[in-house]
């Protein structure tokens, strides 16, 4: 579903979406009928698309040509295509006169546009020459002339007026690209040889434009168009270029087009994106480094932000920006108390500007510590004091003591809520130095001795002669753990205590367990969740006698080799290269990759057989979200970003608008992903294959099928989903049921980290759990090479330059091929079996 806006604007910059942009207010429909009052404006419409997870980023699409009077004629009939005789229009004239106003000389021009430096364009139609005067934007800018005959055009003119640009010289470090050889030769096949070049593309005479990235010779077959069509050959160097051969081919065109202007520099670049360094404590401030860049930056800008939660790459979502938080510096208050915080950096070269984000930091607290002592105040030498602390949210403390105090100085691993007992003799100080996976908190306490003072608590006087003091009840407590001392990692493990003649007691646990802290009867059984580290479990009973102390540990152990589950110890922790990514290149065998702003799609190949269409054209949506999980560029805040920011992205189109591949489709994607990724990465979202009833009875040689024949002749890393069926258990029907492939399945991450401690609760219907096993997706139990990769709460790339909502299996395959397998400690993580007796071979890096 989605919101629909239609707008007005007045320009079609930047980038051709347009500016200075007004809402029609009475229209919300996925249609619009023009209007006279859209007369000279160019129109677009901002989508926000909608899902379970609620509603996406709003997305505009690109505008228009600027609304033109409607033709006199009534006939319905659509206007023919322009005879080949009608000639291009000419601009004799175009010169600067004062405040808004060019003198212009134009031929055979039915249509004109002035385009201001500042925003504004304004059309008119044209006599053979004269002054013309805008009226929009503010005077004294520059101006660019535009000029059609009929749809041919248009013809365009230097800028005139103050401040007009001028085009930046090319790098004098970078060659210029030549075209040696563009020769036809039978069907969408040339040959062609250059120098200097890094990346062409071929543009058809009947329409069609498709890129590749040359050698210094060879052929080159195009797969747009029909064939039999003349061909043109544009080359550059990095920002040189074009250099342009002439149309060779059937019907060849008489002329060349002009050689566009020169393309402007490279932005500025991220390498490794910024990193926030501080306490999230209120009161603290917390830093924000400007990241590593390419392309010469001259400047930087911060804004920070608080934000509601962190999405499976631990980036922030439902983020405020602060206001008047600018620096590269902020000081946490009061109102981010429970809110995360990231930035985000700005970097600016001549050539523009590019803003990245930061990840979330941890959730914001008070970090006050809760420390008190009875009896409390100054106290006699000799005294014995219950020193009690609260150091929560930390889960484990180290003490010491100034003088040093014998059971106190030097204690570690300590919980983080307990009580001890001392006997002072002079006035000590007392300190806590505490904290856990994200932060460090201290506290501390003085006890002032007063050696004047009798002790507080003097030795009770001896009983009256013949009446012996009555027995104080025995005080004793008993902990176990269920199942046992002893168990896999992601065993649910329940804590079982008794005791006798107590009164009340105090759980705490080391690291800290949310389900066992705080108050707790005297007896009882207490479910503390999967544990996925050895812990230790601490109970403190008080009762008339005094307290006892009790204690249990578990201990996290070997699993048996063939299991497999979120809740096993074998699984381990693998990642991403932080900011940088670790995708390189990765072929996407899918419905196609558009091309998108925030995506680095650098080819691609169509295996449809009879599809006709490009592989860069995307007709069902899959495909371009698959890749934004790869390698999405956005800032991580307002703008999605992913694994592997960057990364090069080869579009293998093995579907259509349907979705479904035929088995030659998928043999030609296999093929041509493998020749174009070179020895990197293969990432195909096919959950299940129809493999025409071809029996395998050996699943470990090659020759099992044609298909795995084709697989193993690949020889690349190869990532493939497991798939949405549940109910399936096993990989029968998937690429992940050959051992040469790598099968992802899908795991629920609500908090960006591993060890199963973000929310049970709160996620979309189907992404409850954090840490666990998504209800929807295939797994295997007896296969070592399955990974489970999160698949749920992605904002990914969609078609349009726009941004949707996504998850699945087939977006946890993505982070996994993203990922390259590199160990870091970046929150975007995945877990994966040990190595069984099943031989991966060199190929698979995981």
């Amino acid at each position: 579903m989605g919101i629909y806006k239609w707008q007005r604007c007045t320009s079609d910059q930047p980038d051709g979406y347009g500016s200075d942009c007004v809402d029609i207010v009475d229209v919300n429909s996925a249609n619009y009928q023009i209007r006279e009052a859209d007369l000279n404006y160019r129109l677009r419409v901002v989508v926000t698309a909608t899902n379970d997870y609620g509603p996406g980023t709003a997305a505009p699409s690109k505008v228009k040509l600027p609304v033109t009077p409607a033709p006199p004629s009534a006939d319905p009939t659509p206007p023919p295509p322009p005879p080949p005789g009608i000639p291009a229009p000419e601009i004799k004239v175009w010169q600067f006169l004062s405040g808004s106003t060019w003198t212009y000389g134009v031929e055979l021009a039915s249509r004109c546009e002035v385009q201001l430096q500042g925003g504004g364009i304004q059309a008119f139609t044209p006599s053979l020459g004269g002054q013309y005067s805008v009226t929009a934007g503010n005077g004294n800018q520059a101006g660019q002339l535009k000029c059609w005959n009929g749809n041919v055009g248009p013809v365009t003119s230097s800028w005139a007026g103050p401040s007009a640009p001028n085009p930046p010289p090319p790098d004098p470090g970078i060659s210029a690209p030549t075209i040696i050889l563009w020769k036809f030769n039978t069907g969408n096949s040339w040959s062609y040889n250059v120098s200097n070049a890094n990346y062409c593309e071929v543009v058809l005479a009947g329409g069609g434009v498709q890129p590749f990235s040359p050698s210094n010779g060879g052929q080159f077959s195009v797969t747009a168009g029909n064939g039999g069509q003349a061909g043109q050959l544009k080359c550059w160097n990095s920002s040189v270029g074009p250099a342009i051969s002439a149309f060779d081919g059937p019907a060849a065109p008489t002329t060349v087009d002009p050689p566009p202007p020169p393309l402007p520099g490279p932005k500025p670049l991220p390498d490794q994106y910024p990193v926030i360094t501080g306490k999230s404590i209120i009161g603290e401030s917390l830093f924000a480094s400007s990241g590593s860049w390419r392309f010469s930056v001259n400047s930087f800008t911060y804004q920070w932000y608080r934000c509601g939660g962190t999405d499976s790459l631990g980036y922030g979502i439902n983020c405020v920006a602060i206001l008047f938080a600018k620096n590269t510096s902020y000081k946490i208050d009061a109102s981010d108390k429970g809110q995360r915080i990231v930035v985000k950096v700005t970097a600016t070269n001549a050539n523009g500007s590019v803003s990245v984000g930061s990840l979330a930091t941890a959730v914001v607290t008070d970090g006050r510590a809760q420390i008190s002592a009875v009896p409390a105040g100054v106290v006699a030498a000799g005294t014995t004091v219950s020193l009690n602390w609260d150091m929560s949210p930390a889960t484990r403390c180290n003490l010491s003591s100034n003088p040093a105090v014998a059971n106190w100085n030097g204690k570690t691993n300590q919980p983080a809520i307990g009580s001890a007992t001392v006997k002072v003799t002079e006035t000590t100080v007392f300190g806590w130095g505490c904290s856990n996976a994200q932060n460090f908190y201290i506290g501390d306490y003085t006890v002032v001795v007063d050696n004047q003072q009798p002790p507080t608590n003097p030795p009770p006087p001896p009983p009256p002669p013949g009446n012996p003091p009555a027995p104080q009840p025995n005080l004793t407590v008993n902990i176990s753990a269920q199942p046992g001392t002893t168990v896999v990692a992601g065993t649910p493990v329940s804590i079982v205590w008794n005791s006798t003649n107590a009164t009340s007691c105090t759980a705490t646990s080391s690291p800290n367990n949310p389900q066992w802290s705080g108050s707790k009867p005297a007896s009882g059984n207490q479910a503390v969740g999967a544990l996925t580290a050895t812990t230790s479990f601490n109970i403190s009973c008080n009762g008339p006698a005094g307290f006892v102390l009790g204690s249990v540990n578990v201990t996290i152990g070997a699993a048996p080799a063939d299991a497999f589950s979120l809740n096993s110890p074998h699984l381990r922790r693998v990642g991403a290269s932080p900011g940088g990514g670790g995708g390189g290149t990765v072929a996407v065998l899918d419905t196609g990759v558009e091309a998108h702003p925030l995506l680095n799609v650098t080819g691609g190949f169509n295996c449809v057989a009879g599809d006709g269409t490009p592989a860069g054209q995307d007709d069902n949506g899959h495909g371009t979200s698959v890749a934004g999980v790869i390698g999405a560029s956005g800032d991580g805040i307002s703008t999605p970003r992913g694994i592997a920011p960057g990364a090069a992205i080869i579009s293998i189109k093995m579907a259509g608008a349907s979705g479904v591949s035929n088995f030659d489709d998928i043999l030609c994607a296999i093929r041509e992903g493998a020749a174009r990724a070179g020895t990197l990465n293969i990432s195909s979202s096919i959950g299940r294959l129809i493999i025409n009833g071809e029996p395998e009875t050996n699943l470990s040689s090659c020759d099992s099928s044609i298909l795995h024949q084709t697989i193993c002749n690949a020889r690349v890393r190869i990532v493939a989903a497991a798939g949405n069926s549940p109910n399936l258990g096993t990989l029968e029907n998937s690429f992940g049921r050959y051992p040469e492939v790598t099968a992802v399945t899908a795991m629920h991450d609500n908090d960006g980290r591993p060890g199963a401690l973000g929310s049970a609760t709160g996620g979309p219907s189907n992404c409850t759990g954090d840490d666990q096993i998504a209800s929807y997706s295939s797994f295997y139990n007896g296969m070592g090479g399955v990974i489970a990769a999160p698949g749920c709460v992605f904002t990914t790339a969609r078609g349009g330059g726009m941004s949707r909502g996504s998850g699945g299996t087939s977006h946890a395959t993505p982070m996994v091929a993203g990922s390259s397998g590199n160990a870091s400690s970046d929150p975007a993580y995945m877990y994966q079996p040990p190595p069984t007796n099943r031989d991966y071979g060199p190929l698979l890096r995981l």
